[in-house]
């Protein structure tokens, strides 16, 4: 990627077609990529341009001349030489990757409106649609093409659990996506074809009553790509379960964020009340000692401005002291630290590592 910059900045796009085709890496996604941009970029050794594309800083220059890199003509052939042995190196067997950082959020916003609206060439619009449904937490695939659906992306929840969204791309230059743009009978196959239990219409925007009765008839939720940004910058800030995103497609017609915002609030409010106890037990354990679920209920009453019920406390309480995380143990009831909390730290940042690597 380095000696890719040297000559000139490079988008992601750009460098997933390299990696593809002349170091024959068969990613499939643009997470690979995006994972190694934060690597550089949080290093100082990249940088963006005015348009989002990637280019060598100073320090990266220097470290590039220092390299001795390979040609890939060079690199073994990895193939296994049996079709029936598992591809080890697929990007589709390793689910768990790095979030992007804040300047891939914001290329890839950038992306969504400008692809939605470029009706010459639409199928960047459905690689960028599938992105956002890979970052939200769906295993998605572009497929396109005569007779299939756009986009396919599942919810792996186990057997009895999972489902399936098909989702249809629709590009125009001219404002809103309108009704007579939309084949509903073949939206209706696409659906019985795939097996899916929802249907989704990505464009930039959507105009007209007919269009948005037709969708409530065919259940097809209608998202904007304005409804795309909103839910990758708040599962950007807040991640949410697969579970939690399921309410968005459940009735069709215009898609209701708000459906979320329970979700979103239940989750920022588990991350406070935990915040506040970790504190409270590290600002006054060594006075009064280890702390059950009321002693620390009437400490936040008295110090902070957080109305956390006894419940709430006692879920987190759970949480910092389950065998994994380590942070409090227990006795009777009482809780208390394990030791300094930059340990707890180094153990859950160890775990992260692992679970990257896995």
């Amino acid at each position: 990627m380095l000696a890719v910059l040297r000559s000139s900045p490079a988008s992601t796009d750009a460098l997933l077609k390299i990696a593809n085709d002349k170091y024959s890496m068969r990613w499939s996604t643009k997470a690979q990529i995006q994972r190694r941009r934060g690597w550089f970029q949080s290093a100082g050794v990249t940088g963006q341009d005015d348009e989002g594309r990637l280019e060598l800083t100073t320090s990266g220059r220097e470290i590039l001349e220092r390299l001795d890199l390979h040609s890939p003509e060079a690199q073994p052939d990895t193939t296994p030489t049996n079709s029936d042995e598992p591809d080890v190196a697929r990007e589709s067997e390793a689910p768990i990757t790095s979030p992007p950082h804040g300047e891939d959020i914001a290329s890839l916003v950038a992306d969504l409106h400008r692809t939605s609206v470029d009706s010459a060439n639409p199928d960047d619009f459905e690689n960028i649609v599938r992105d956002v449904f890979e970052f939200l937490g769906f295993k998605a695939e572009q497929l396109g093409g005569s007779g299939k659906t756009d986009v396919v992306a599942d919810a792996d929840l186990g057997r009895d659990n999972s489902y399936r969204v098909i989702i249809d791309g629709k590009t125009t230059s001219r404002g809103s996506i309108k009704d007579g743009q939309i084949d509903w009978d073949t939206i209706d196959d696409h659906r019985a074809q795939h097996h899916a239990d929802y249907v989704v219409i990505a464009g930039p925007a959507f105009g007209g009553d007919r269009l948005l009765n037709r969708a409530n008839k065919h259940a097809a939720t209608l998202l904007t790509a304005g409804d795309l940004e909103d839910l990758v910058r708040q599962h950007a800030d807040t991640p949410l379960s697969l579970d939690a995103y399921r309410s968005l497609f459940v009735t069709g017609g215009e898609a209701n964020l708000e459906a979320l915002t329970e979700s979103v609030e239940e989750a920022e409010r588990l991350t406070a009340v935990t915040l506040a106890v970790l504190r409270g037990i590290e600002n006054h354990g060594n006075e009064v000692g280890a702390m059950t679920a009321r002693d620390l209920y009437l400490l936040l009453r008295t110090d902070t401005e957080l109305e956390a019920e006894e419940r709430e406390i006692e879920q987190a309480l759970a949480s910092l002291a389950s065998p994994l995380l380590g942070i409090l143990t227990s006795s009777d009831g009482a809780f208390r630290l394990t030791g300094p909390l930059r340990t707890s730290l180094m153990r859950m940042r160890l775990l992260v590592d692992v679970l990257e690597g896995s």
